[in-house]
């Protein structure tokens, strides 16, 4: 019976400690996971990010020098995702306030309807980079599970945060920016 109880202490305290992982920032700024959620991101969170395999650019194209040394935010997306079509105009909205404080924002297409990229933008008004994430590398390098999935990489290129809110995005930012000045 005790090892039982002491199984299940032990549980206890791994799942709290996929929460703690990212703990740096509130959980009210993620999306609600599961704890297999958790712990297939919070594997990649404090790591250097993996590389970005994109493709089919538009607006303009985004090489690993032009985001070096700078906070990179990446919304992974689909065509199809009505929360995503939502998400747009806040995406709009931070790419022109945050673009010349030292940040670059990146739309991953990822998953189906890839080929719908460029309708879907042109309908909606993309005013930030995007690229389509073929065969879902991207996403699956970064453990991506739901759409969207905001990931913030700060200036050093490590992983800091997956799965946060959209209206949360820029508290992360601001939060990783006014680390690296302290």
């Amino acid at each position: 019976m005790k090892s039982s109880h002491l199984s299940i202490a032990v549980a206890l305290l791994v799942s709290l400690g996929s929460i703690a992982s990212a703990g740096e920032f509130p959980d009210e700024w993620f999306f609600p996971m599961n704890p297999a959620q958790k712990e297939k991101l919070n594997a990649v969170v404090g790591k250097p990010m993996p590389e970005l395999k994109l493709a089919d650019w538009m607006v303009k194209e985004l090489k690993p020098e032009d985001y070096k040394g700078k906070v990179l935010v990446i919304d992974v997306w689909a065509t199809w995702c009505g929360p995503c079509i939502a998400s747009i105009p806040k995406n709009n909205a931070f790419y022109k306030e945050y673009s010349g404080k030292g940040v670059e924002f990146i739309g991953v297409c990822s998953s189906r309807g890839q080929d719908k990229m460029q309708e879907v933008a042109e309908k909606h008004a993309i005013a930030y980079p995007i690229a389509k994430d073929p065969g879902n590398a991207t996403a699956q390098a970064f453990g991506v599970q739901f759409f969207p999935t905001y990931i913030v990489v700060d200036e050093k290129g490590i992983v800091r945060a997956i799965g946060i809110r959209p209206d949360s995005v820029s508290k992360v930012v601001d939060k990783v920016l006014a680390g690296r000045k302290g």
